[in-house]
């Protein structure tokens, strides 16, 4: 054969192999900008803002989240649920129970549940609005623990604050402090709203108040307000919107807390976290 066409017929199958690869790489991308539109797409159906989200918010947990909260009801109308503990013994650990051998009870709001605001984005349904009776669902913040005693239980490494005379966190939409702790100064005045919205009442139940940053980063006025973890006063009493609890359960957990391992509260109806395991990368829950 002529080396010629020996050249041309080595041009002819090059060019065809080159040809080959482009076309499978097509096709390649083409599933993939499927899948991800279909991904895209499902993820949107899901996670469509409300009115009440007035930023972007993450669909998963930040990686720096180590300690995590998780409580879950057999619905949206109950006012009981399980409580479990997990943590991540390094940033790319899989979540492990920690804390407690077996999930805990606790109590809710006695209207059930409600889409709170917090840090990560919810799902489309019915947003809690205030003194509706029902507690936050979602992913929130813990982060301050406040108190009657002149010191947090022993062990304690989140902030702590002593709650005096002058405290008061205001439930009033139309306060200018809504849904914000504020210590008044009664040399300047006490405010006609102030007997109404002050934080010490000698109640035992508030003896320790967990922060769950709810409707905080800024209050949104008329979406809810004053959530805490707090000691139940009774077996099977509900709350107006808190977590409850028995009180040496309470203690362990504010014991446990660390500022550094970024504690999550994840409060949902057992379908909803079905639903939402994967995009908020939830452990598994161990019945």
């Amino acid at each position: 054969m002529p080396l010629a066409h020996s050249h041309f017929l080595a041009r002819r199958h090059c060019q065809a192999a080159q040809l080959l690869v482009t076309a499978t790489l097509s096709l390649l991308f083409s599933c993939f900008v499927s899948l991800t539109s279909a991904q895209q797409k499902k993820s949107f159906t899901l996670f469509g803002k409300s009115s009440s989200q007035q930023k972007k918010l993450p669909t998963t947990l930040p990686p720096n989240v180590r300690q995590l909260l998780v409580a879950t009801t057999n619905g949206w109308n109950k006012h009981r649920g399980q409580l479990r503990v997990f943590h991540k013994p390094q940033p790319n650990s899989p979540w492990q129970p920690a804390l407690f051998p077996q999930a805990i009870p606790i109590l809710l709001g006695k209207n059930g549940l409600a889409w709170g605001r917090g840090t990560l984005l919810n799902p489309k349904g019915t947003e809690k609005r205030e003194r509706d009776g029902r507690a936050p669902a979602g992913c929130f913040s813990v982060s301050k623990l406040y108190g009657y005693a002149p010191r947090p239980p022993s062990g304690t490494a989140l902030p702590y604050h002593q709650v005096g005379q002058w405290d008061a966190w205001p439930d009033d939409p139309s306060n200018p402090y809504y849904n914000r702790h504020i210590v008044i100064d009664p040399k300047r005045g006490i405010p006609s709203w102030f007997e109404k919205q002050k934080m010490r009442h000698g109640d035992f139940a508030y003896e320790w108040l967990l922060e769950i940053r709810h409707n905080a980063d800024p209050p949104l006025p008329g979406a809810g307000s004053v959530i805490f973890f707090h000691i139940r006063r009774g077996p099977d009493r509900a709350t107006s919107g808190c977590t409850t609890m028995e009180k040496s359960k309470l203690i362990q957990i504010i014991q446990w807390l660390r500022p550094k391992g970024n504690p999550q509260y994840v409060l949902l109806p057992q379908s909803e976290y079905q639903r939402l395991q994967s995009y908020w990368q939830l452990p598994d829950l161990k019945p």
